[in-house]
């Protein structure tokens, strides 16, 4: 089943350097750098520090010139970020504005890619990873073991930026530290570590040392951290000196491939979680927090467990109510640096064309809201439908993307998921293909369930309405035909009622052939639904949230055999 899509980007290598540079000046320069500042310059040039080396050593990993010129950047870096969190100034070692400035210098004399593709950091993005954490898993590690020799081996993507924080915290703790990343490869049940001889040779001679993986994770499998101590231990480096640096501690039965299963135990694990180092000290915010996260928003918004919709919990943001300010709040994790700020701008304009909530900023990845008390909606009434039918119609005028509709990847998705759809079928799509590729991509709402309506006195508001459209599921950034399908497949509509919304979400969006374009969405948003189910019933088993997504997986089933007939049909 296929429901995940890439999330990446491509960028002018040169403007994304000069770009970091500045802001890193900016706050070295500073008695104390702003925290979130650095933050931000830790995510992004930790992007590009990836994938600069991936493009450089697309096999196996190696030490190379702009590998060391990039290190020395991230160390710095990672050095500005831990002093602005423990709010001092800078060690004089880690802001050596001169080494970093040659360090710069260098890479611009080096016959660097002209782009690069960047990968975004899913934990900071979408997950609620905390970069401090890795600092105080660091200083745990320290306070564990004497000082000596460390190799923090980061793991690319996410573990560039992390490894370069555990490698700052253990240096500043006097340890002898040396940095490098890798890139696991291979199906992901089964990633290996890839080098060269040079690179084994470097670490051959740190025989001696304490090696840390650091990486987010571990995911199904554990793969990524246990072959890469595996490759380790091939090149005489004792188990006991291999520690993992994860995001999370799970117990080892929870992984799906064998060999992490035995593995996974047999090295010390070093993580701190969220709740220890932002709710306990009160970082996050001054009054009392009530956490709402995985599905326990429910029992705020309704009454009665019946009523509860589906949610996989592992796939939801954290989120907390905030009853003793005035008004009430919401504080709803959007994402560290530019994810969250990119979020705070879209939530800023659809709260003032009246189509969500009142929100007030977004402060250390959380957005902060209003929190409206309203009705989830459960059926399509009229005012309903005029509401949603005027937030499509202001979507496709306001929050058009200049790239192109995805074509491929959603055939792709439905044929997988669906089972691939007739010959005459698929070749009518084919034949429609600059059709569907002419209209615009806007960065849809993504989720026009019922339950994120909510009536209020004022009207209808739409919440949870950010960022469904930038996260690494289907759909992504689509014709605004996607919605107009989502909204037709939950809210039930059939018959006259149907052909008449979607006449009127024409009309407002001035799209003639919407009609035209709509067969495709509707199988291909069933087919994602239909995917997504599945998934989410088999890992939540026989608990309630699992019979509910079991319940959901047959009822969209029933729709997207009616879809895939319209769709014939269309096409003949």
């Amino acid at each position: 089943m296929i429901v995940y899509r890439d999330a990446t980007r491509v960028v002018s290598v040169r403007s994304e350097l000069a770009h970091c540079f500045r802001r890193w000046q900016t706050q070295a320069a500073r008695a104390v750098p702003q925290h979130e500042a650095m933050v931000q310059i830790l995510i992004a040039f930790g992007m590009l520090e990836s994938a600069l080396l991936d493009a450089e050593a697309p096999l196996a990993d190696a030490p190379s010139r702009a590998g060391s010129a990039l290190r020395r950047i991230a160390l710095s870096t990672a050095g500005l970020l831990q002093a602005a969190w423990e709010q001092r100034a800078p060690r004089e070692a880690r802001r050596d504005e001169t080494g970093v400035r040659r360090a710069f210098a260098e890479l611009a004399q080096l016959p660097l890619p002209t782009t690069v593709t960047l990968r975004v950091p899913e934990g900071y993005a979408y997950y609620g990873l905390y970069p401090e954490c890795y600092l105080a898993a660091a200083a745990d590690f320290s306070e564990r073991y004497p000082r000596g020799r460390a190799v923090c081996i980061g793991l690319r993507s996410i573990g560039t930026g992390l490894s370069a924080l555990v490698a700052t915290a253990l240096q500043e703790r006097g340890w002898s530290v040396r940095r490098d990343t890798v890139r696991p490869r291979g199906v992901p049940s089964e990633r290996v570590l890839c080098t060269t001889g040079e690179l084994r040779r470097v670490w051959s001679r740190w025989s001696d040392a304490r090696f840390l993986i650091v990486d987010e994770g571990p995911g199904l499998s554990g793969s990524s951290f246990c072959g890469t101590a595996e490759a380790l231990i091939r090149l005489g480096i004792p188990e006991r000196h291999i520690a993992f640096f994860p995001s999370w501690d799970p117990p080892a039965d929870r992984l799906n491939s064998a060999s992490a299963r035995w593995r996974w135990p047999r090295h010390p694990r070093f993580t701190r979680s969220f709740e220890d180092i932002w709710l306990q000290p009160g970082h996050l915010e001054s009054a009392p927090l009530e956490d709402i996260s995985a599905g326990a928003w429910r029992r705020v918004v309704f009454s009665q467990t019946r009523d509860y919709p589906a949610v996989q919990p592992h796939h939801e943001r954290r989120k907390y109510l905030v009853r003793q300010r005035a008004p009430p709040r919401l504080l709803k994790f959007a994402g560290l640096g530019a994810f969250g700020t990119t979020r705070l701008r879209r939530a800023c304009e659809l709260a003032e064309a009246g189509f969500s909530p009142e929100t007030f900023g977004c402060r250390n990845g959380f957005l902060e809201s209003r929190f409206v008390i309203g009705r989830p909606q459960t059926g399509a009434s009229a005012d309903l439908l005029e509401t949603m039918a005027r937030y499509l119609a202001y979507l496709r005028e306001c929050h058009v993307r200049d790239v192109r509709v995805p074509f491929e990847a959603n055939c792709l998705m439905l044929n997988e998921n669906l089972g691939r759809v007739s010959e005459h079928a698929y070749e009518g799509l084919l034949r429609w293909r600059k059709r569907l590729e002419a209209a615009p991509v806007v960065a849809i709402d993504g989720r026009m369930l019922p339950h994120e309506w909510i009536g209020t006195a004022a009207g209808f508001l739409k919440t949870d309405a950010t960022d469904h459209h930038d996260d690494h599921f289907f759909p992504g950034q689509q014709d605004i035909a996607w919605d107009v399908a989502g909204t037709i497949a939950e809210f039930r509509l059939g018959g006259r009622l149907r052909l008449e919304w979607i006449a009127r979400v024409a009309a407002l969006c001035r799209d003639p052939a919407l009609p035209v374009r709509l067969p495709f969405y509707e199988a291909a948003y069933l087919a994602y639904r239909v995917g997504y189910a599945e998934l989410a019933a088999r890992s939540l088993g026989d608990s309630p949230d699992g019979r509910r997504f079991t319940a959901l997986l047959r009822r969209y089933h029933r729709q997207a055999l009616t879809a895939v007939q319209r769709l014939e049909g269309s096409a003949s």
